[in-house]
C-alpha cells in the first residue's frame, strides 16, 4: 500500500460556464509542486477533469495517503460541481472524513464556506473556503501562491498568510482570515472575508508543513536497465514465442545475456521506440573500456529515459488522434462534448514550451471519451486495458506521475549532476513500471509508404500494388532500410502508417500528417528521417514537427513549400473537422 503523501488535485470546469483560467491554475499549482514529487518527498495526484467517480475512486485508492485535498472549479454551499454531475457536498465530506492522515481541504470555488462545518465535524483537521463568488484571476493567483509557501517548507499558517498579504498588496478589499473553532465565525457576514481558513479542535495542524527528506540514494544492488529488460521481457513474452522462452529459462535460473535480448528487443518493438530504446541498452562494443554516457547514471541517461516515455506517449497519443480523423469518413454524424474538442484544440495549438510539459494522456484521455461516445472501436484495443491499468494501478499512476514531472525538470539548466544520479534510479524505476505494459506493441508495424506502383497484366483478374516502403523495425544490426511488399490491399501514399495483419487482411491507420516521413517528400533527403507534429503556429500558419531520432534538433518547418503541400492540406482539411464536428 502507498504511504507517500498524497496531494490530490481535483479540477472541473463546465462547458456553459468556463473557468478561463482553471487549467493555468491546474498547471501552476502542478509545476510548483513537482520538485518535491521529484524528489519523492510527496506523491501528487492530478485530476484535471475530475468527475464524481474519478474524485471517490481516488480518495478510496489513496485514502490512507493523502494529506492535501484541493479541489478547484464551480461549487456552491453544499456542492462541488464536478466535470459530469454536482457531487453532493455531504457525500464529499464523508468521503474526506475516511482519510487519517488528512491535513487541508482546500475548495477553491465559490462559496464553500457552507461546507465547513460539516467537513469538520467529519475530523478534518482544517478546511480552507470561500465566503462569496469568487474571480478567476484571483482565485488562480491565491492557490498559486498558497502552494508555493507550501513547497518552501512554510506551515499551513504562514502559506495561508504569504498567500494573503500578495492578494492584499494588489486587491486592498480582499481580506482573508483565520478562524478557530466553529463559535468564533458561524456569526460571521457572508462577505465579510473571501477566503477563510477554518480550524476544527486542534489549532496545531497550522503548524504542519510538506515533508521534506533528504534524496534517496543510488542503492548499491541498482544495476543501470536491469529493471527495462526485466520489463521488456515479461512484457514481450505473450506475444513472441522466443521471449516466452527466455522467461521460462530465467525461471529455472538460465540466464540469457542482455546482447541477445537487446537484438530480439529491437526487432520485435516500432523503431521510433525501439530506437530510442538503443541508446540506453546496446551493449559495449566487443573490446571496448567505455561506457557510453547513456548506460552511466547521470543527466545523460535521466535526459534519455524522458525521451523514451515522451516518444512512447507521443506514438500513443497520435495514433488516438490518426483515428479521430477517420471518423471525418465514417459516414455517420458525430458528437463531440466541448471539453474534449478544447482539449484536441488546445494540444494543437501549445507553444514550444507548453508542447514539452504536456500530458499526452490527456489527449488520450478526450480522444477515448469521443470514440466512446460515438461507438468506435480503439484500432488499437489493447489501448483501453492499457489506460485502464495507468488509472486503477497506485503503482503504475505514481509511475506516470513522476515521469510527467520530471519532464519538466530535466530541461531546468540548474539541476545538478548529483541530483540527476539520484532522479535516474527513481526514473528507470518508473519506467520499467510504464514499459511492463506496453508488449501489445510486439502486434503492430510502423512502415513509411514512399510510393505505390500498379502490377495489372493481362493474365490477372485484378491489379496488385507494388508498395515502396520502409518497414520502421530494426532487423539483426541493421537500421530500417527501403523495401517492396506487393499486395493486393492499396495503401496510403506519402504516409506513415500502424498497421496489423489479421485474417481477414492487413489493417492499417494512417498517422500522417501527424508523423511523417521527409523522405517520403524529398528524394535526396536520408532514408527514415521521421518528424512528430510539435505546434501549429497561428499567426504564420507554420506547422512545427520534431525529429523523432533527435529531438534536439531542429524543427522542420512546413509553411509553403511546394514538396510539404499535402502535409498542410491535410492539417488545414483535420482542423477544418475539429471546428465543424456537431457539438454534443
Amino acid at each position: 500500500m502507498n504511504r507517500t503523501d498524497t496531494v490530490f488535485l481535483a479540477f472541473a470546469n463546465s462547458d456553459t460556464e468556463t473557468l478561463q483560467t482553471l487549467r493555468q491554475e491546474d498547471e501552476a499549482v502542478y509545476e510548483v509542486l513537482s520538485p518535491l514529487a521529484l524528489k519523492g518527498h510527496i506523491l501528487i495526484h492530478r485530476d484535471s477533469k475530475a468527475t464524481t467517480s474519478s474524485v471517490s475512486h481516488h480518495l478510496a485508492q489513496y485514502r490512507e495517503s493523502v494529506r492535501i485535498f484541493l479541489y478547484s472549479g464551480h461549487a456552491g454551499r453544499d456542492k462541488l460541481v464536478m466535470e459530469d454531475q454536482e457531487a453532493n457536498a455531504t457525500g464529499i465530506a464523508h468521503l474526506l472524513g475516511q482519510c487519517p492522515r488528512l491535513r487541508l481541504v482546500f475548495l477553491n470555488g465559490c462559496s464553500t464556506k457552507g461546507q465547513v462545518e460539516e467537513l469538520l465535524a467529519k475530523n478534518v483537521p482544517a478546511v480552507l473556503a470561500t465566503s462569496a463568488p469568487i474571480d478567476d484571476m484571483k482565485a488562480m493567483e491565491f492557490s498559486r501562491r498558497f502552494f508555493t509557501a507550501l513547497r518552501d517548507q512554510n506551515s499551513i499558517r504562514v502559506a495561508f498568510e504569504l498567500a494573503r498579504g500578495e492578494l492584499l498588496t494588489k486587491y486592498p478589499d480582499i481580506n482573508p482570515q483565520i478562524h478557530g473553532q466553529l463559535s468564533s465565525w458561524e456569526g460571521e457576514p457572508a462577505d465579510s472575508s473571501l477566503w477563510g481558513l477554518y480550524v476544527g479542535k486542534d489549532e496545531s495542524v497550522l503548524e504542519w508543513k510538506l515533508p521534506a527528506t533528504k534524496a534517496a540514494q543510488v542503492p548499491k544492488n541498482f544495476k543501470p536497465n536491469k529493471l527495462i529488460f526485466s520489463a521488456l521481457v515479461n512484457a514481450l513474452s505473450p506475444y513472441n514465442k522466443q521471449f516466452a522462452k527466455i522467461k521460462e529459462n530465467e525461471a529455472f535460473g538460465v540466464k540469457t545475456s542482455d546482447g541477445k535480448k537487446f537484438n530480439l528487443l529491437m526487432a520485435s518493438l516500432p523503431h521510433i521506440i525501439g530506437g530510442q530504446l538503443s541508446k540506453i541498452l546496446a551493449p559495449p562494443l566487443a573490446g571496448s573500456q567505455q561506457v557510453s554516457r547513456y548506460g552511466q547514471l547521470g543527466f545523460h541517461r535521466l535526459n534519455q529515459l524522458v525521451i523514451i516515455y515522451n516518444t512512447l506517449m507521443e506514438l500513443l497519443g497520435v495514433t488516438m488522434l490518426a483515428q479521430f480523423w477517420e471518423l471525418k469518413f465514417a459516414n455517420k454524424e458525430i458528437v463531440i462534448q466541448p471539453s474534449d474538442r478544447d482539449e484536441v484544440q488546445h494540444f494543437l495549438h501549445l507553444d514550444t514550451s507548453g508542447r514539452e510539459k504536456y500530458e499526452m494522456s490527456k489527449l488520450i484521455a478526450a480522444v477515448r471519451h469521443i470514440l466512446d461516445e460515438n461507438d468506435v472501436p480503439y484500432f488499437i484495443p489493447e489501448l483501453e486495458k492499457f489506460a485502464s491499468q495507468i488509472n486503477n494501478d497506485s503503482k503504475a499512476t505514481e509511475a506516470l506521475r513522476f515521469l510527467e514531472q520530471l519532464k519538466g525538470r530535466v530541461t531546468d539548466v540548474n539541476l545538478e549532476e548529483r541530483d540527476a544520479i539520484d532522479l535516474c534510479v527513481t526514473a528507470e524505476e518508473s519506467l520499467a513500471e510504464v514499459l511492463k505494459r506496453i508488449g501489445f506493441l510486439a502486434n503492430y508495424t510502423l512502415a513509411s509508404v514512399k510510393d505505390i506502383s500498379v502490377l495489372k497484366y493481362r493474365h490477372m483478374a485484378a491489379p496488385r500494388y507494388e508498395h515502396h516502403m520502409v518497414k520502421l523495425v530494426k532487423e539483426g544490426a541493421s537500421d530500417p532500410y527501403d523495401d517492396t511488399d506487393v499486395n493486393d490491399q492499396l495503401l496510403d501514399s506519402k504516409s506513415v502508417l500502424i498497421y496489423r495483419d489479421t485474417d481477414e487482411g492487413r489493417k492499417f491507420l494512417n498517422l500522417s500528417p501527424f508523423i511523417i516521413d521527409e523522405n517520403a517528400f524529398v528524394p535526396s533527403a536520408s532514408i527514415n528521417k521521421l518528424f512528430i507534429f510539435q505546434q501549429f503556429d497561428d499567426s504564420s500558419e507554420e506547422y512545427n514537427f520534431k525529429h523523432i531520432y533527435k529531438p534536439d534538433d531542429p524543427h522542420l518547418v512546413v509553411a509553403d513549400q511546394f514538396e510539404y503541400a499535402v502535409v498542410k492540406l491535410q492539417f488545414e482539411a483535420f482542423r477544418e473537422f475539429v471546428n465543424e464536428i456537431t457539438q454534443a
